[in-house]
């Protein structure tokens, strides 16, 4: 539980850091009549990234972290669902809320990679999107000293599906806001000016 409380902790102080540094930013695309909406998502993910990082040790890595790629040890599991054998020498409480952490951390990326790439808004794409960032953290930490483990992978994507599937069910609502953040972006034209002097 306290390492969900971490992660969270971590993620809320990550993503004010993110959205004091995009403060400058919204003045400038606000010129560009970018939507609201869609510069929120933007942030968003890009703080979610910064989260993901800090909780697999990859940022700590780009710090120049204390064994790079030269650790003492590598551990890598291939076993898939090895967690639940796990459970009772780890502690129930200890093991679920790893568990737990793994999904809920890449719920709101699968809610967001369709925001901000179109391209994700199919499912297989997101699916896909989503198991090749969290192989390429699994590679990396195989190198770093942390655990490379197929059931954080599948944690991971489920996550990153569960996060989709929220997706799904507020994209319309979503949709309408932001068209009508748009419209109300869109300047008048030269021809709408003319016909309503004319009326």
């Amino acid at each position: 539980v306290m390492k969900v409380i971490d992660y969270v902790v971590t993620g809320s102080l990550l993503m004010l850091v993110v959205f004091l540094f995009y403060i400058p930013i919204f003045f400038l695309l606000r010129k560009k009549n970018i939507p609201l909406l869609k510069q929120m998502s933007w942030v968003c993910f890009v703080g979610i990234i910064f989260v993901i990082l800090v909780a697999t040790g990859l940022f700590d890595l780009l710090l120049g972290g204390r064994y790079a790629f030269n650790p003492p040890y590598h551990f890598l599991n291939l076993v898939p669902f090895s967690w639940v054998r796990e459970t009772w020498a780890m502690g129930f409480l200890a093991m679920i809320s790893q568990v737990i952490g793994n999904i809920l951390m890449f719920v709101p990326l699968g809610f967001l990679l369709p925001f901000v790439f179109k391209s994700c808004k199919s499912p297989y794409k997101t699916l896909m999107g989503v198991a090749t960032f969290s192989f390429s953290i699994e590679f990396i930490q195989y190198f770093i000293g942390r655990s490379a483990d197929i059931d954080d992978l599948i944690l991971n994507t489920l996550g990153g599906m569960l996060g989709f599937g929220v997706y799904l069910m507020t994209d319309k609502w979503l949709f309408r806001k932001l068209n009508s953040q748009e419209k109300c972006a869109i300047p008048e034209t030269g021809e709408d000016t003319e016909l309503e002097e004319n009326e």
